[in-house]
């Protein structure tokens, strides 16, 4: 973990701790803290954590990172990587003007037949530019950087020579006053949506290609509109004239004062303080806006891309929450009253084991000015959960894994296993972790409504007592309707001392009525399971006083 605080770094490393008596054994310790910062009044302006995965690694889910690189974003434009122990590794400035974010994208398989498959990527955000790095070209400088680096500090080595970047840069100047944007999946539309754009952004006799070309989309957060929807197509990289001539007018200027004396060219003064050398700006190609969502007072301030680049967030300054559709621009659903709303995904996968699996998508919305955590259902599914939290928190969202997983071979997804964590003011990290059966309503999901019955009955456990609370812990365990939260039921009520032993005989004979009625090869399965829990808990069993029952 890396936090940032204007000229301050400080780097924490996950610790298991045995002694700890409470719950949390999981504590983090400072590695290293200082001023990275290597110009005047520069400051630090964004952070990200990029694990790197070991050389040859397939995709896994008990994939560790081997180690885990600290990318800061400046003031002055530059875009430095730090080690672990705050070794700095290589910097380099992509663009004038401060970094305003730093996001990763990680390789993950497409789900869909039709949809790309998402590449390694990291994109750096500037006020009118985005870079989009190559990750499989940053992964090999990283590790060939920290290679020169243990050499110099060997004393083998004089100097770090970083390799360099392969990287593409995009122009947004339809947009004013960018402050977040996230770049979607490649979109190749169809022949009728193709020939309708080129009639829309060119009129009736404009050119159009015969076949639809494929185009990058960045959809970017600012004023005017406060959502665009930006598009290049591919394979039309010429660099603009004029930024050709502006390009070869500065280092000519520069080549021409290094040449011919200052008094030539009228300077009074013979010896001028050396210069700071200038770094060369490659071009950026100009990205046309061709939608979007136009609000004069409204003023976008983050955009948080889904898993799968289907779908986004987009929090504004007037305290809303949209969802939009990325592949239409359309804004599916607004929530209202979320003023610096924090947001971030959650997926649950299907609990079967035969067929392929549903995935269920979640959004999470942290409100500090409410104090809540609430988690709703997508697209248009209900509120599943709301949690109390600090309004002085903070809720991080990792949407990218692994850097340098080899996606040969492997249909595993490349997700980080905590993609949701929230940190209150005490500094307790609280990871958020939503089950598939919350996405299913109680009409569909027999698990869901017996869930919720669950959840009754322990609560019932917790603060009730007398005959009262025996015939409404009987009613609940009679409607349970699935085996495997019977069961739960059953562990339940045999660790709990406030349940009598005939309420507990009373529950196992319904339990076995039922499988008798289901039929004769789900009770052979379930009877022995249930007879030797009901074995155990009677001689177990709290016995109460006389006042529970006569």
């Amino acid at each position: 973990m890396a936090l940032t605080y204007r000229q301050n770094l400080v780097i924490l490393m996950s610790k298991w701790d045995s002694s700890e008596e409470s719950s949390s054994k999981t504590k983090y310790h400072m590695v290293w803290h200082g001023d990275p910062c290597q110009e005047h009044n520069e400051l630090i302006t964004c952070v990200c954590a990029l694990p790197l995965a070991a050389p040859q690694t397939h995709r896994s889910s008990h994939s560790v990172p081997d180690w885990t690189c600290i990318a800061l974003g400046f003031s002055s434009g530059a875009l430095r990587f730090y080690t672990e122990k705050g070794d700095l590794l290589f910097s380099e400035v992509l663009e004038e003007g401060p970094v305003v974010s730093i996001k990763c994208q990680t390789v993950s398989p497409s789900r869909y037949s039709g949809h790309p498959e998402l590449t390694e990527e990291l994109h750096v955000t500037y006020r009118t530019v985005v870079c989009s790095v190559y990750g499989f070209v940053l992964g090999n400088t990283l590790r060939a950087c920290r290679n020169q680096l243990a050499r110099v500090q060997a004393n083998c080595s004089d100097t770090i020579v970083a390799p360099p970047l392969s990287l593409h840069k995009w122009n947004l100047p339809d947009q004013d006053n960018m402050l977040d944007c996230a770049v979607g999946l490649p979109q190749c539309p169809s022949a009728f949506s193709h020939l309708h754009i080129a009639s829309v952004c060119g009129g009736f006799g404009t050119w159009y290609r015969p076949s639809p070309p494929q185009s990058s989309l960045v959809v970017a957060a600012g004023n005017k509109p406060f959502v665009g929807f930006h598009y290049i197509v591919e394979g039309s990289n010429a660099p603009v004239l004029t930024d050709v001539v502006k390009a070869v007018g500065t280092k000519l200027k520069s080549a021409l004062n290094q040449a011919v004396p200052s008094w030539f060219l009228g300077g009074r003064k013979p010896n001028p303080p050396p210069e700071k050398e200038k770094v060369i700006i490659e071009p950026a190609e100009p990205m046309s806006c061709r939608f979007g969502l136009c609000d004069l007072w409204r003023q976008g301030t983050s955009v948080t891309m889904s898993p799968h680049r289907n779908l986004c967030v987009v929090s504004d300054s007037l305290g809303r929450v949209t969802l939009i559709d990325n592949s239409t621009g359309l804004a599916l659903r607004m929530w209202k009253g979320y003023r610096d709303a924090q947001c971030g995904w959650l997926t649950a996968e299907e609990e079967q084991s035969k067929g392929r699996k549903r995935l269920a998508l979640f959004l999470v919305i942290y409100a500090p000015k409410k104090g809540i955590v609430e988690v709703w259902a997508m697209q248009q599914g209900p509120r599943i959960a709301t949690f109390t939290a600090s309004k002085n928190g903070r809720l991080f969202y990792i949407g990218h894994g692994l850097l340098g997983v080899s996606s040969v071979g492997n249909r595993n997804p490349n997700r980080s296993a905590t993609p949701c964590v929230f940190v209150d003011e005490c500094g307790v990290l609280t990871e958020i972790s939503i089950p598939f059966h919350c996405a299913l309503s109680d009409k569909n999901s027999k698990r869901a409504r017996d869930i919720h019955l669950v959840r009754k009955l322990r609560q019932l456990l917790k603060t009730g007592d007398g005959e009262q609370t025996a015939d409404s812990v009987t009613t609940l365990c009679r409607e349970l309707q699935t085996h495997t939260v019977r069961a739960q039921a059953l562990d339940l009520l045999t660790s709990s001392r406030r349940v009598a032993a005939n309420t507990l005989l009373e529950v196992v004979e319904g339990f076995l009525h039922t499988l008798e009625c289901v039929g004769l090869e789900a009770f052979s399965v379930l009877h022995s399971h249930t007879i030797s829990q009901h074995s155990l808990s009677v001689r177990s069993v709290w016995l109460p006083t006389r006042s529970f029952y006569d």
